[in-house]
């Protein structure tokens, strides 16, 4: 007879937490705690009417959007373009302090507006916008974004392709279409830094700054439109209230009544902050709702000559994005290719330079550096910044970041760099399984008595044929990003479990043995972004990313796995996040999934989903990672497991 394990505690009932429900028609959508899910109320029937009716209205929409599209962009180039772009900028800031709702749309809608301005001359320079017509432009900027989203999400009713082709489609597009960000401010400069750093010779001979510099200048920028903004509520940014305070104090001696009471002591100020523009001893603030200002607003003042450098390197002029009007079939789409994004700055036919979109570089800081090493020295770029053979190349730097990460989340596992192992099987059919003496090598090897953990990194980047949704692009892409991994390590997986005296080779010659062969952890690291598709491995599997034959790996960014170094208390802890977390990936009831989220489910409730949605058609994690989001960016306090 087992042993008892004791009588159970009577749990104390808590109290139900608030649940919303919303009915549409044929959805259900329930909102619970920080859960959302959804459930087709459709008969089998009505769903049929349903597809046919978005079948043959689809076309139809494709036509509304273009025209859309058309008389929009129409709008922006029939004004002055700087006096749009501040309207536009002006209107979606507004958005974004007044709003608690606002999702991102607002920071989109003025890149888009960017995109649809430089591609084309500033011809009508001097021409100004009414407020009616500024706010026609936003709201069809608005509109268009969200009815492409609409029009993807229901491709798969054309039967063009098949549906996990049109879910991958639809995919990839959203994240195109809306923000989505890689990862914490302070996580992304500090691998910034790291990574460019040994490029910073290239960067000055051929830019006169350092890649910190890059950093710098829009950090200063940022302060400086602070500085000159009149809040909503009639009083300066925080910023300017908060450096001019501590200015009083540092000068509490030297400055006078007679200084105060004549505002001159608001000039001394302003010589060691250029980026406060004082006029007859006043401060100069400019509002957000008058078109007047705009031009004064977005432009740029700069610091210093590094600062200089930056922003002229970085500038687009007018028509200098003719890219985004190309071909004429797709003429100003959301998706086409645009110079934005490595080029975040505006510059006016007078020389003068602005910025509308404060956000734009601090979301592609990788893309701007990589973009200036390619133009000031393509073989330089090819062969040591993209080669794999030398320490300062960005796969090298990722696979020995990767490895830091690790040797630090897990201080009591041994872990290896490129490893060898020899392992032969005629039976091997595997699609990373093809070298003739079955020598093959794994990225990192990690060793300790509780666990073995079989680590592949893959430093690839994401096409913008793949992020427009085109299917060879996004399974060659992602085969590369994720596909291969899972493949290397599950051979190494094999090979342990089926070798009896399983060994690796490390890069000196030593050979090493695993310790624990039951509990094998397989761990993919990528480095390009590819949002919440990252979890969706069944997805990636029964579209052929990933080997068929393949168990999961735990897959996660670079991005994603530094939170977990500072946030996993033990090895012991990790074990059991892995161990229920690999279980997840075969939910296929779960959606949209970030990482963090799956943290702070697992900080929150053991990774356990609520049983309220045992029977539901999708569930989406809402709001877990909140807590990791506030001490990461706000230096809230740190979160643990309950």
């Amino acid at each position: 007879m087992p042993k008892s394990r004791g009588r159970k505690k009577k749990k104390p009932k808590q109290k139900a937490r608030n649940k919303e429900v919303v009915n549409l028609p044929g959805m259900q959508i329930i909102r619970k705690g920080k859960n959302l899910f959804w459930k087709n109320t459709m008969t089998e029937d009505e769903h049929a009417a349903y597809l046919k009716q978005l079948q043959e209205n689809r076309p139809k929409v494709y036509d509304e959007i273009k025209e859309m599209i058309r008389q929009t962009a129409e709008k922006i180039n029939s004004y002055d373009k700087i006096l749009v772009l501040g309207g536009i900028a002006s209107y979606g800031y507004m958005k974004m302090l007044t709003d608690e709702s606002d999702d991102g749309m607002s920071e989109t809608t003025i890149e888009y507006c960017q995109s649809i301005a430089t591609a084309t001359l500033n011809i009508n320079k001097g021409k100004v916008p009414t407020p009616e017509v500024l706010n026609e432009i936003y709201e069809g900027l608005v509109t268009i974004r969200r009815h492409f989203s609409a029009y993807y999400a229901v491709e798969h009713v054309t039967g063009k392709h098949s549906k996990i082709e049109s879910d991958l489609r639809h995919h990839m597009i959203s994240e195109t279409l809306f923000i989505r960000g890689e990862g914490y401010l302070i996580h992304l400069r500090q691998l910034f830094i790291e990574m460019f750093t040994p490029h910073d010779a290239l960067l000055e001979k051929h830019y006169g700054f350092k890649s910190k510099d890059l950093l710098d200048t829009f950090d200063k920028l940022e302060e400086s439109y602070g500085c000159r903004l009149l809040m909503p509520n009639g009083r300066p940014h925080p910023v300017q209230t908060i450096k001019l305070h501590k200015w009083m104090e540092k000068n509490k001696g030297k400055v006078t009544r007679n200084m105060i009471e004549t505002g001159e002591y608001l000039n001394e100020f302003s010589k060691e902050h250029p980026e406060v523009i004082v006029h007859n001893n006043g401060v100069i603030l400019y509002p957000l709702n008058q078109i007047n200002t705009y031009e004064g607003l977005y432009k740029i003042r700069h610091f210093n000559d590094s600062q200089k450098k930056v922003a002229t390197a970085l500038a687009l002029k007018f028509g200098g994005n003719k890219v985004f009007s190309e071909p004429e079939k797709f003429k100003y789409e959301i998706l086409n290719k645009s110079e934005i994004y490595t080029s975040p700055i505006v510059e006016g036919d007078d020389n003068q330079l602005y910025l509308f979109s404060m956000n734009l570089a601090a979301r592609n800081y990788f893309l701007i550096a990589q973009s200036l090493i390619q133009k000031a020295d393509p073989h330089y770029y090819q062969h040591s910044f993209l080669g794999n053979r030398i320490q300062i190349a960005k796969d090298e730097f990722i696979e020995q970041k990767t490895f830091s990460l690790f040797k630090k989340m897990l201080p009591k596992a041994e872990f290896y760099k490129g490893v060898h192992y020899t392992f032969k099987d005629p039976n091997l059919k595997l699609k990373c399984a093809n070298a003739e003496d079955g020598r093959y090598e794994l990225d990192i090897l990690g060793i300790s008595k509780e666990a073995t953990y079989l680590i592949e990194v893959k430093a690839g980047l994401v096409s913008d044929g793949a992020k427009r949704g085109a299917l060879s692009s996004i399974k060659t892409d992602l085969s590369g990003i994720i596909g291969d991994a899972i493949c290397q390590s599950y051979r190494a997986s094999l090979y342990i479990n089926e070798s009896l005296n399983p060994s690796f080779e490390t890069s000196d010659g030593k050979i090493v043995t695993p310790i624990n062969k039951d509990k094998v952890f397989r761990i993919s690291i990528s480095f390009s972004y590819v949002g919440s598709l990252i979890s969706s491995l069944t997805k990636l599997q029964e579209f052929g990313v990933i080997e068929k034959n393949s168990s999961f790996a735990w897959t996660v960014n670079i991005f994603d796995l530094i939170p977990f170094t500072e946030l996993m208390s033990s090895e012991e802890m990790f074990i059991d996040y892995l161990s229920k977390r690999l279980q997840l990936y075969n939910d296929k009831r779960l959606v949209n999934i970030d990482e963090m989220d799956m943290l702070g489910l697992y900080f929150d409730n053991d990774l356990k989903i609520d049983k309220a949605f045992k029977n539901a058609d999708t569930v989406q994690l809402n709001q877990y990672k909140k807590d990791i989001d506030n001490y990461f960016d706000r230096g809230g306090k740190k979160p643990s497991k309950k």
